[in-house]
């Protein structure tokens, strides 16, 4: 039995019930949704699908309204997504679901092994709190399949390091053997909490660390997991890791904007979504306002009362400091353990290959970036956020192959307070639309068009003041004064690239593009806007597509560096070099800041190996 724990939780439930029954497609027995994609994983390209997940969340919403004839509906749903499971335990995708309907598992592109863990969560809460509602032979049923699901999970033995599907995999196989009596299972799940513990602690976060969507979701299956779970000694690891998980919420969460601070190892938005900003309202118990009234009701979503996402008391009195001036200098293990290797001037010097968080928060902006980190289209190197809650900004660098995220760019960054800078080179080993589905093959892609994009998303009709600030040698729109101008051929030289300012309220920010080089390419720059975002383009190429080999070009990088002043001080001062094969990017203003990359194309282990930063000449290694 599901109880709602106030008359108002029940109706605005009713309420997200009402709207998510437009979705039912009577003919298939399933709620039916627009075709969208991550762009991996399904050949489907449009239409509508009927996703066995969000099947799943509706026939658990269904029997937890409580009313009869949603309660055979909910059953019929449940059972039908069970039915579409592979249960063959001979097979690669055993105990898992396609994304679709419309797509089986042997059409995915791969298929996606998470899905045991997706699904297997919202059938347990059927088995947990509806057992009343099911026949012995239903309960059968969906029994077996958590069994499949569980099993699967334990074949594919998920580590610590890949955070929700570690977290949600243990809640499966956790809850599993205690409610279904699977004692292999649940000892392999006990066992799985202590290494996820463990490793939490050691990388002093999650390694989907400080991300928008991920952190979330874990606080919401953490919290499930402490509150379904009876074992003790599981509770208490679960406590330390919600208070993991808090932590990082709390202390990214930018007031002024109600915006969640960078930098994001995964999101998928620029701005939080309004069911964010309602799930954390619900959860921080109204501290924090992120959105008002019926907005507010109109977003909570119809698994949001299940979930049930709560901040403990104590947390919110220890982390939550609305408003406060805050620096935030982390250090995260990351998923690499190995040793790195920097080459500078004096030598060579071991530095652990880790993650290195800046953040930077106060009454007018909060800026975040990443020491070193890939280009993949999840990840939120480099963030600033400005505005208001009724109006926020956000600005940001990407690096787009024929417009979509390109993911073999690696970005080194380094931060002090609103100044920060950026050198970007290529790996010739990575991906291309994702970070591991897609590898690039022989360093080669085909290309019509690379470039690194700055986006200025919000109501821009509230910034005061927008120019573009061009380069010596500049003649005209997207065009450098050079020897091979239009040509793909010859030798272009390093180029001074253009710069960017704009102003709103107290906030004033400036771009400046120091050194950029891509083989013999000449570097053009254009400025659009396109569904009310600003975009200012670097462009390296664009025209006919071609075949591009990044091991043919002796330079492939740029630098930028990025000034955000809200206090009228004098402009700080940016340059950059190549020498000694690296491009070196600085910054003087408070404080002298400096990133550095090869500026070679390499595999990716020799960038991250021989790229460094220093913040007033010491390395950032030696700060956190």
């Amino acid at each position: 039995m599901f109880n709602f724990k106030s008359e108002q939780d029940k109706a605005d439930f009713m309420h997200a019930l009402e709207k998510a029954h437009q979705r039912w497609d009577p003919e298939v027995k399933l709620p039916k949704d627009s075709f969208s994609s991550p762009g991996y994983h399904t050949t489907l390209t449009g239409g509508f699908v009927h996703s066995t997940c969000a099947s799943l969340d509706y026939a658990v919403a269904l029997l937890d309204s409580g009313i009869p004839e949603y309660i055979d509906r909910g059953k019929e749903v449940a059972l039908k997504v069970a039915s579409l499971q592979d249960t063959n335990e001979a097979s690669k995708t055993y105990g898992i679901w396609s994304w679709y309907y419309e797509e089986p598992l042997e059409k995915m592109s791969p298929p996606d092994w998470n899905w045991a863990d997706f699904c297997g969560k919202r059938i347990l809460q059927i088995l947990k709190d509806h057992k009343e509602h099911l026949s012995d032979k239903e309960f059968e049923t969906l029994k077996t399949s958590v069994y499949h699901a569980c099993k699967s999970i334990i074949r594919r033995n998920m580590g610590p390091h890949y955070t929700n599907i570690a977290i949600m995999g243990t809640y499966v196989t956790h809850l599993a053997g205690e409610l279904l009596g699977f004692g292999e299972i649940l000892a392999y799940a006990k066992e799985r909490l202590v290494n996820f513990v463990e490793y939490s602690k050691k990388n002093n976060n999650f390694t989907e660390y400080n991300s928008p969507t991920y952190t979330l979701l874990a606080a919401e299956d953490l919290g499930m997991m402490y509150r379904d779970v009876k074992d003790p000694e599981s509770k208490k690891l679960i406590y330390e890791c919600l208070k993991i998980c808090w932590r990082t919420i709390l202390t990214h969460q930018h007031y002024p904007t109600r915006q969640w601070a960078a930098p994001h190892r995964r999101n998928y938005t620029e701005l939080l979504a309004p069911a964010a900003r309602a799930k954390l309202q619900r959860a921080l118990k109204g501290k924090i306002d992120y959105i008002d009234g019926d907005e507010y009701h109109e977003n909570l979503e119809i698994e949001t009362f299940r979930l049930d996402i709560q901040c403990p008391d104590e947390f919110l009195d220890e982390f939550l400091k609305p408003g406060e001036e805050r620096i935030i200098f982390e250090r995260f293990a990351g998923e690499k353990q190995d040793k790195a290797f920097k080459d500078k001037a004096a030598g060579t010097a071991n530095a652990d290959n880790a993650e290195i968080g800046f953040t930077y928060l106060n009454k007018n902006f909060a800026l975040g970036s990443c020491h070193k980190d890939t280009t993949w289209n999840k990840k939120r190197n480099q963030v600033l956020y400005f505005g208001t809650k009724e109006s926020p900004f956000c600005f940001r660098p990407t690096l787009l192959h024929d417009f979509y995220d390109y993911s073999s760019g690696v970005l080194i960054s380094v931060q002090h307070k609103g100044l920060s800078v950026g050198a970007l080179g290529f790996s010739t080993n990575s991906g291309d639309t994702h970070c591991n589905l897609d590898m690039v093959k022989d360093a080669t892609i085909r290309v019509s068009d690379l470039r690194l994009r700055f986006s200025l998303i919000g109501d821009t009709s509230k910034i005061d003041e927008f120019k573009i600030i061009d380069p010596p040698g500049y003649i005209g729109p997207g065009a450098f004064r050079d020897a091979h101008q239009g040509s793909s051929h010859g030798s272009a030289p390093d180029q001074l690239g253009p710069g960017l300012t704009f102003r709103s309220g107290p906030v004033t920010v400036n771009l400046n593009i120091p050194k950029t080089a891509f083989g013999p390419y000449p570097l053009s720059y254009g400025l659009t806007k396109e569904k009310g975002v600003f975009h200012f383009d670097v462009i390296f190429f664009s025209g006919r597509a071609c075949a591009l080999d990044f091991r043919t070009l002796e330079k492939a990088c740029i630098g930028f560096t990025l000034e955000v002043n809200d206090t009228g001080a004098p402009a700080a001062r940016s340059t950059a070099i190549i020498e000694d094969g690296l491009l070196k990017v600085s910054l003087s203003g408070e404080k002298t800041i400096m990133a550095a990359i090869p500026a070679k194309p390499a595999p990716i282990e020799e960038l991250y190996a021989h790229s460094w930063a220093e913040i007033d000449g010491k390395d950032v290694n030696d700060l956190v």
